[in-house]
């Protein structure tokens, strides 16, 4: 079967329309939102990621609103903090690289484009957490009993050239206490009583020597 030229030109032109039509029917149709970007919180110098879906489109745009309701593009957003980096512009994924404090309360949306119509998705809040407070020092009290301390000795009074602890340790230091000398007789602070190697005085009565303590030597 022979195709004369009228014919192929004829199916030719046919397809173009065909094409024509489905391109104009294309544009036509509405952008359909299939997933809006949802809220992200982070501390500090971490990064959110923010994803958003479409069908029916042809080019994307990432924008920001600011806490007093501005509308800013991505370049005007950087300048506003920057010591973050951004990636994913002209994508469905956006991340923002080290989280500012000043980006609490500024909102990402998308925008998906279709020819000379666009449609936005909704706005995710970017919210930014303090980092946690440093818990405060456990105080432990030192441990001792009444030989020894633990780390380090701890206060103590001085009664009668005496060290007195807190738990009633009595320590000398090696050296001896205060004392009074009563009849010749040294008493000290814990009622010892020392002769010091000589005799004590004493009184006379009926021939007999009767010290302080009571003995009584004929």
């Amino acid at each position: 079967m022979k195709i004369s030229v009228k014919m192929i030109l004829a199916l030719a032109l046919a397809l173009i329309m065909l094409c024509s039509l489905g391109a104009a029917a294309f544009a036509d149709s509405p952008i359909l939102i299939t997933k809006n970007p949802t809220n992200e919180r982070h501390f500090v110098g971490e990064y959110a990621m923010f994803v958003a879906g479409a069908n029916n489109y042809d080019r994307i745009e990432w924008r920001f609103t600011a806490p007093n309701g501005g509308d800013h593009s991505l370049d005007a957003f950087k300048a506003q903090f920057p010591a973050c980096s951004v990636d994913g512009q002209g994508t469905p994924t956006l991340v923002i690289h080290n989280i500012q404090y000043g980006m609490e309360g500024w909102r990402a949306y998308c925008r998906f484009y279709l020819g000379s119509s666009c449609a936005d998705t909704t706005g995710a809040s970017i919210g930014v957490s303090a980092p946690a407070a440093p818990a405060a020092p456990v105080y432990n009290p030192p441990v001792y009993n009444t030989w020894g301390y633990l780390d380090y000795e701890p206060d103590y009074i001085i009664v009668d050239g005496v060290r007195i602890y807190s738990d009633g340790t009595t320590v000398y230091d090696d050296c001896e206490p205060d004392y009074i000398i009563v009849d010749g007789v040294r008493i000290y602070s814990d009622g010892t009583r020392v002769y010091d190697g000589y005799e004590p005085d004493y009184i006379l009565v009926n021939g007999a020597r009767v010290y302080p303590d009571g003995t009584i030597v004929y």
